[in-house]
C-alpha cells in the first residue's frame, strides 16, 4: 500500500500524537509499505526528507498564536497538491484542530479512503481555548461519518464519540510504548525524587500537584520530597510564581525540554512517576514509566484509568489533599513501590508498537479492499465489453 499521514506537527516536534506517527510510521516502511508524512515546514527542517525508510513532505505554514504548539495554517490547496503527487491508496488524518488539514482530507476522500485518528476527548483544553476546543469538535461531529474508519487511542474516546454521533463504530487501536528488555543505567538509580512529563497546560493538573507537594512538607512530614517537572508550555510562568509562593523553590525543578534519552534516565530514576491530568484521552507517559518499572500517582481521569491499570494509585482529579495522601503513601513505602511496579510492567506490556502497527496495517487493508475490488470489477467489465465488441465485429473477409 502507499500510505499518506497527514498532521501539522512531526519531527523534529515533541508530542504524543508526532510519537505515534513516527512509530507507525516506520513500521509500515519496514512491512514494505510505502510510507509518507505530509506536515508543516518547521524552523530548521529541509521541505524533503528521508527517515526511518518513510518519506516527509514538509509545507510552507503559517503559525501564530503563543499556545504551545501554535496554530498552523498550510492551506488546502496546498495540502491537496502534496496529496495528489503521493496519490495514496489512503489518507490518515491525526490533528483535528488544522481545519485545512481536516478540509483536505475530506475533500480527498471522493479519490481514495480518508481515516480520522483521533487522539483526545471532546472538547479538551482549558481557558479561552476550552469555547474554541468545543466549537471546532462540534463541527467535527458534523463531518466524522463521512471518512472511511475512525480510529481512537483508547476505550474512553470511543465510547465518549459513540455517545456523541450514534451508529459510529470507532475502531480502537491504543498507543504503544517501547518495550524495555535492558537493565536500566546504574547512574539513574537514584529513586529520591517524583517525576512529571508532559506540556505545561492546565488541564495536566500541574497546579494540583505542586499544591499536594507543600501538603506533604507542612501537614504529613515529608521534608525531603522533590518533584522535578519535564516540559514546555502556558503554564510555565504561573507554575513557577505558585511554587515561589508556597516557598517550594528548594522542592521542585523546572527541567523544560529534554531529550528522550535524558527523559529514560529520568524516568527510571524517579521514586514516583506522577500524571494528574484532568483530561488524558490515554497516557503514554504514564505507560513509558511502568515499562521501566515505576509506580504510578494519576487522576482517575478518562482514559488513565486504562492506561495505568494496577500499577499505580488513581485519585480524583483536582484533589491536591487526596493527591498528596496517594504520594505520602508510596514515597514512604517501598514494599508498595515494588508492588506497583511490577503490576504496571505486566499491564504495560500489551501497548507494544508492533501491535499498534500490525492493527494499522489490517485496518488500512480493510478500506483499501472495497476499492480494489471495485477496480478489479470495473477492469472486468471493460475487458467484457472488448470481448464482446470482437465477437460481433464483422470479419476482415466479409
Amino acid at each position: 500500500m502507499r500510505i499518506c499521514f497527514l498532521n501539522p506537527w512531526f519531527e523534529p516536534y515533541p508530542g504524543g500524537i508526532e510519537r505515534r506517527l513516527l512509530m507507525v510510521a516506520t513500521g509500515l516502511a519496514a512491512r514494505g509499505h510505502e510510507v509518507h508524512v505530509v506536515c508543516a515546514l518547521l524552523a530548521g527542517t529541509a521541505p524533503e526528507e528521508r527517515m526511518h525508510g518513510f518519506q516527509v513532505t514538509r509545507l510552507p505554514t503559517v503559525f501564530f498564536g503563543r499556545y504551545r504548539p501554535p496554530f498552523a495554517f498550510t492551506g488546502v490547496r496546498r495540502l491537496r497538491e502534496a496529496i495528489q503527487r503521493i496519490d495514496p491508496d489512503v489518507v490518515d488524518l491525526h490533528y483535528r484542530w488544522a481545519p485545512d488539514y481536516t478540509a483536505a482530507a475530506l475533500l480527498e476522500r471522493r479519490k481514495r479512503p480518508c481515516v480520522l485518528t483521533y487522539h483526545n476527548g471532546h472538547g479538551e483544553g482549558a481557558g479561552w481555548m476550552r469555547p474554541l476546543s468545543q466549537i471546532n469538535d462540534r463541527l467535527l461531529d458534523v463531518f466524522i461519518r463521512r471518512f472511511s474508519a475512525v480510529v481512537v487511542v483508547s476505550e474512553y474516546v470511543r465510547a465518549d464519540l459513540e455517545r456523541r454521533s450514534r451508529g459510529l463504530r470507532p475502531t480502537t487501536i491504543y498507543n504503544g510504548v517501547m518495550l524495555r528488555s535492558h537493565e536500566l543505567p546504574a547512574n539513574s538509580l537514584h529513586e529520591d525524587y517524583l517525576l512529571s512529563v508532559g506540556r505545561l497546560v492546565p488541564t495536566k493538573g500541574l497546579r494540583e500537584l505542586i499544591a499536594a507537594i507543600a501538603i506533604c512538607r507542612d501537614e504529613l512530614g515529608i521534608s525531603d520530597m522533590r518533584l522535578r517537572i519535564v516540559g514546555l508550555g502556558p503554564e510555565f510562568q504561573r507554575l513557577q510564581r505558585q511554587t515561589a509562593r508556597l516557598g517550594l523553590g528548594d522542592h521542585v525543578d523546572f527541567l523544560g525540554y529534554v531529550p528522550d534519552s535524558e527523559k529514560d534516565v529520568l524516568m527510571a530514576g524517579c521514586r514516583i512517576f506522577c500524571m494528574p491530568s484532568h483530561r488524558e484521552s490515554f497516557g503514554m507517559a504514564a505507560t513509558e514509566a511502568m515499562t521501566l518499572r515505576r509506580p504510578i500517582v494519576a487522576c482517575a481521569a478518562e482514559g488513565l484509568p486504562e492506561a495505568v491499570g494496577r500499577g499505580g494509585i488513581l485519585v480524583p482529579p483536582r484533589s491536591p489533599r487526596e493527591l498528596a495522601g496517594a504520594l505520602a503513601f508510596l514515597w514512604n513505602d517501598e514494599t508498595a513501590r515494588r508492588s506497583h511496579g511490577a503490576a504496571g510492567f505486566a499491564h504495560a506490556r500489551q501497548f507494544s508498537w508492533d501491535r499498534a502497527v500490525s492493527e494499522t496495517e489490517r485496518l488500512f487493508e480493510e478500506v483499501c479492499a472495497p476499492r480494489s475490488t471495485s477496480s478489479r470489477l470495473s477492469l472486468r467489465r471493460v475487458r467484457r465489453g472488448r470481448l464482446a465488441g470482437s465477437r460481433q465485429a464483422p470479419s476482415p473477409e466479409h
